[in-house]
């Protein structure tokens, strides 16, 4: 009964996965193609030599400008130093579809009406909506693959590839802890508020720290998932493993919880 709840989760979801993969990568695609015309970068460059260094990290998560007049460098700055934003927005709406949106349109009954224990369901739809996640990622990164494969020889494509695979995490923790405020509160409308203060308050923490960084901001910018996302990081150095084991485990974290809640509160149907 597991597996048809997974399978019927995917089926109602893969067409939508598509769709936003296809449209985020058209937007990797674009800025890719255009890298050939250099004149760009190096206006985009100049162009940053006036904006302060914490609004450049802010963006591009660097102020180094020999870095950033790089082609690498203006995929991070116009592409992967904004994008997390979108992704999370589809992790939101996924994570509604755990279990608010079926109690919202009062069809829940007929999920709990399977032999399966609440926790189970919560689990088996969080693992089915991770595919799907990793499809629009997927489908993002072959839209990009075309886009390297049409200007060769300018891009690191092998650190482009792990940028990409690095968003992966931050979604997971959208997911899960979206999917956590849909079992703490029965309103939908309240989990969507807790969920958008969630990603909006990891993204002002984020930029408020790097923009302070002698303050206790510094320090309380590690609490935002943000800050371990670093998307210019991995372009620069590569795959920041710790980054990952942290976003993985704060995704668990929050969708044991989300299990153990959506067990014991009452159900709408």
């Amino acid at each position: 009964m597991i597996n048809t709840i997974f399978a019927e989760t995917f089926r109602r979801g893969w067409k939508t996965a598509l769709y936003w993969g296809l449209g985020i990568g058209i937007m990797a695609w674009l800025q890719i193609i255009i890298v050939q015309d250099t004149t760009l970068i190096t206006e985009t460059a100049h162009l940053m030599e006036s904006v302060p260094p914490f609004i450049l990290e802010m963006f591009g998560g660097t102020s180094d400008m020999q870095f950033l007049a790089t082609p690498d460098g203006y995929l991070a700055l116009q592409f992967f130093g904004f994008i997390l934003l979108v992704f999370a927005f589809y992790a939101a709406v996924a994570g509604l579809n755990v279990t608010a949106n079926d109690e919202d349109a009062g069809i829940m009954d007929i999920f709990l009406s399977l032999p399966v224990v609440r926790w189970q369901l919560v689990l088996t739809k969080v693992l089915a909506f991770i595919l799907l996640s990793a499809l629009v990622v997927g489908v993002t990164l072959a839209c990009m693959l075309i886009g390297f494969a049409m200007v060769p020889n300018i891009f690191d494509v092998g650190r482009m590839v792990l940028a990409s695979l690095n968003i992966l995490p931050s979604m997971l923790v959208v997911l899960s802890f979206t999917a956590l405020a849909a079992a703490i509160f029965r309103r939908k409308s309240s989990a969507i508020a807790l969920t958008a203060a969630f990603i909006i308050g990891s993204y002002t923490l984020d930029f408020l720290g790097n923009a302070a960084p002698d303050t206790i901001l510094a320090a309380l910018r590690k609490l935002s998932f943000f800050a371990y996302y670093d998307s210019t990081g991995v372009i620069q150095n590569g795959l920041s493993i710790p980054n990952v084991i942290i976003l993985l485990a704060a995704s668990v974290i929050f969708a044991i919880i989300a299990m153990w809640r959506y067990q014991r509160r009452d159900i709408g149907l």
